[in-house]
């Protein structure tokens, strides 16, 4: 929120406000706080959603703990995994190289 708030997408109500809805434990109290900024980032032009998300995600390494051993237990189980690439994590954790939707 406070990325969108910085660069005037929205107000310091909004930001407080959705805030706490993130905040919260229910996860479809997330994803509507995760719509709502989405949709206040891409606006007319998706440039600045992008540059957010290249922000957030840039230099994230896959860790060593449970997630990435869960991770690489489905890539053992060949269970076919999907990502919206916003990230690297995925190949990381799998030492599976990525593909985009043009290379299926």
């Amino acid at each position: 929120m406070s990325y969108a708030r910085a660069r005037g997408r929205i107000t310091q109500d909004q930001e407080r406000r959705w805030a706490r809805t993130l905040g919260s434990d229910d996860i479809d109290d997330m994803l509507a706080a995760a719509e709502f900024v989405t949709q206040k980032l891409q606006g007319a032009d998706k440039l600045l959603y992008e540059r957010w998300l290249q922000e957030l995600f840039f230099g994230e390494k896959c860790g060593t703990g449970k997630m990435a051993e869960a991770i690489r237990s489905l890539r053992d189980a060949n269970i076919p995994l999907a990502t919206l690439n916003y990230d690297t994590l995925l190949e990381q954790a799998t030492d599976l190289p990525g593909i985009t939707l043009s290379d299926t």
